[in-house]
């Protein structure tokens, strides 16, 4: 999609899966960044305007949290826009129930 809205865009894609990383940068002409578990070993010589995360943040432990937006942090433009995504409530509340999804 932002492909799409913004043709001509510099996107830079990042992930711990190198072949997804790979895809989106060769069908979306984005520079590949490959991600690390531990975000602070990750380099960067560049910030954004845009940093778009989904979800994330959902998968990591709340220690890891504070790593993660201060990396987002110091790679945002001044003007920059962070944009992340999180499970929400519903699956807070399935969670505490002990629901399980299946399907």
């Amino acid at each position: 999609m932002l492909r799409a809205a913004f043709p001509e865009a510099h996107l830079t894609v990042c992930d711990l899966d190198h072949d997804a990383v790979d895809f989106c940068a060769a069908h979306f002409n984005a520079v590949p960044v490959y991600s690390h578990e531990d975000i602070r070993r990750v380099r960067l010589d560049q910030s954004f305007d845009l940093i778009w995360c989904g979800s994330l943040l959902t998968h990591l432990d709340r220690e890891q949290w504070p790593d993660f937006l201060g990396f987002f942090s110091d790679h945002l433009s001044p003007d920059g826009l962070l944009v992340f995504t999180t499970h929400g409530r519903q699956p807070i509340q399935w969670m505490r129930e002990s629901f399980l999804i299946t399907g």
